[in-house]
């Protein structure tokens, strides 16, 4: 007995979508926090904005969701014919978000302890 879910194409694609543009937002805020950060503009509420539990807690949320979402966008494309190569790299492009900020972020310890300088 097969079960299957309406629409299930559209509502992981549709997600997917939202998470990235969610993960965008976050790698900008990130961005903007690592370039600013050791001017002088001041930047408080935006670093306490980065330290805080909530905002944390929502990009580890927003990685993990990426990546199951992205897994099952390409098993979805994979089991139909239609726009497969287009799910694909939307796919890929999604997870590829993620990995801006955690790159940023082994940067910025690399450079702590003097590995990349």
């Amino acid at each position: 007995m097969k079960r299957e879910i309406k629409h299930f194409d559209t509502i992981v694609g549709v997600t997917l979508i939202i998470l990235t543009a969610i993960s965008l937002i976050i790698d900008a805020i990130a961005i903007t926090h690592g370039i600013y950060s050791d001017s002088l503009y001041h930047m408080e509420k935006l670093d306490a904005v980065i330290r805080s539990n909530l905002f944390q807690i929502l990009f580890w949320v927003d990685n993990l969701l990426i990546y199951l979402f992205a897994f099952l966008n390409i098993l979805s494309a994979i089991d139909t014919k239609k726009e497969r190569l287009l799910k694909i790299s939307f796919s890929i492009f999604s997870v590829l978000t993620t990995i801006v900020v955690i790159t940023l972020s082994v940067d910025v310890v690399g450079n702590l302890f003097g590995i990349f300088s």
